[in-house]
Formats: C-alpha cells, sequence, structure tokens
C-alpha cells in the first residue's frame, strides 16, 4: 500500500477502536499480533497483510456497514498501489473505479473525512441496488 492509503486504513481503525472504546491490547489479543503491530497499521508506518483482514474485522467489532467502508478503502489502497507501481487499471469489480482513471481516487482522498464518507456511502448504497438488481459489474 502507498503511505497515504495506509493512512486512510489506519486512521479509519483508529478512529473506529477509539469510538468502540477498545485498546489496542483488545485488538491484538484478538488478531494475534503485537500492540506495535496495531499501532503501526493505525498510523501509517506499516501495512496488514491482506490476509489478516478477517482477524482485523473480528478485532475491531465491525458491523455490516463498517466492513463494507473498511472494503472499500483497502480496495482504494491496493488500486493507488498498483497505480504507483505502474500497473493499475481500474477494476470492473468495484464501482467506485472510474475509468477516466485514479484522479477520482486521489480525490476522494483529497477530501474532508465527512465529505469522505458520504461518497463512500452512496458508492456502497450504489453497488447494493447493483447487486439486488442483478447488474454485472
Amino acid at each position: 500500500m502507498g503511505e497515504s492509503q495506509i493512512s486512510t486504513v489506519g486512521g479509519f481503525l483508529r478512529e473506529l477502536r477509539t469510538r468502540k472504546g477498545l485498546t489496542q491490547e483488545m485488538v491484538a489479543d484478538i488478531v494475534g499480533v503485537r500492540t506495535s503491530n496495531i499501532s503501526s497499521w493505525e498510523v501509517g508506518k506499516t501495512a496488514f497483510s491482506p490476509s489478516r483482514k478477517s482477524k482485523i474485522v473480528q478485532g475491531y467489532q465491525m458491523t455490516k456497514e463498517e466492513i463494507r467502508e473498511f472494503s472499500v478503502l483497502m480496495d482504494i489502497s491496493g488500486h493507488k498501489q498498483r497505480v504507483q507501481e505502474g500497473r493499475g487499471r481500474p477494476s470492473a469489480r468495484k464501482s467506485v473505479y472510474y475509468p477516466q482513471g485514479a484522479e477520482a481516487l486521489y480525490s476522494l482522498l483529497s477530501l474532508p473525512k465527512s465529505e469522505r464518507e458520504k461518497v463512500i456511502r452512496a458508492a456502497i448504497a450504489y453497488d447494493s441496488a447493483s447487486d439486488q438488481n442483478g447488474e454485472a459489474k
């Protein structure tokens, strides 16, 4: 993950943990890592392995909506990394990717948190509506 993207995912995790009254130690015990790993993820110092996603979801006690938002942020993060490495193309899997390129994703990340959340929620709603209508993505 690119540094600014790690920070975005990490910021989401930190905000979620503090809002739920969880300590880094509590999350670390459930995820099966050291507290220093949780701290590093939350401040954007290091990235976690995508294979830990399900344990992270459990550790941070995420609701369905939080899981979807987390997944969108992870998708955006992975996409930016691929673009930075010169191998990125918008994915057809998620409706939040635009054929115009990664500029829309970078713009999303530059928005204030409240505005970014509105855009992500709208994308999730659109994605859910597409799933229910059986539309291809």
